[in-house]
């Protein structure tokens, strides 16, 4: 059966948003704003906060520290949104796509208390990693769960330039290393 796709939430933080000059947060802003072109398409924005860690490899006597930068509130967004969609009976199936464990009490709620609304997680993963991604959790709440291999991601990204409602257009940012 086909599925009529309601709309799309798409979570995220802008990276590096106190430096001043960042090729990579402009290729993150061009693609958020290439994605918000959509109709269907809601961006919902948490907060990028940096913070202070040490090398912990073997290779590196020193423990030099570094700042990096960690999202904050995305997965708080998601299960908020999660849990009021269910309650307002938005849609009768949901499809979560992320890695984060954090989600499954929001998850687990909207199973318990909407045994009817169809929830279905696809964890994110690289080959690698498949086989180190659990996803027990969601079967014992009876919940869809598969992998997403990442690896043929490439198959599966926006056009090279995408036309913006006021006609302007957007250039897909160079894919870097």
């Amino acid at each position: 059966m086909d599925d009529d796709v309601v709309g799309i939430r798409f979570f995220t933080a802008i990276v590096q948003p106190n430096v001043h000059v960042s090729p990579k947060r402009d290729r993150q802003k061009r693609y958020l704003t290439a994605l918000k072109s959509l109709p269907k398409v809601e961006v919902i924005l948490g907060k990028c906060q940096e913070r202070t860690v040490t090398c912990q490899a073997g290779a590196c006597p020193r423990h030099l520290e570094y700042r990096v930068g960690e999202e904050k509130k995305t997965d708080v967004n998601i299960a908020v949104r999660l849990i009021d969609d269910a309650l307002n009976q938005r849609s009768d199936s949901m499809v979560i796509v992320s890695a984060d464990s954090d989600l499954e009490p929001a998850v687990e709620w909207v199973r318990k208390n909407y045994p009817s609304l169809k929830i279905s997680v696809y964890i994110p993963a690289l080959p690698e990693e498949l086989n180190l991604r659990r996803i027990d959790n969601y079967q014992r709440m009876q919940v869809a769960c598969r992998l997403l291999p990442l690896s043929d991601i490439h198959r599966h990204i926006l056009p090279d330039t995408v036309a913006l409602p006021d006609g302007s257009m957007v250039q897909r940012p160079v894919a870097q290393p």
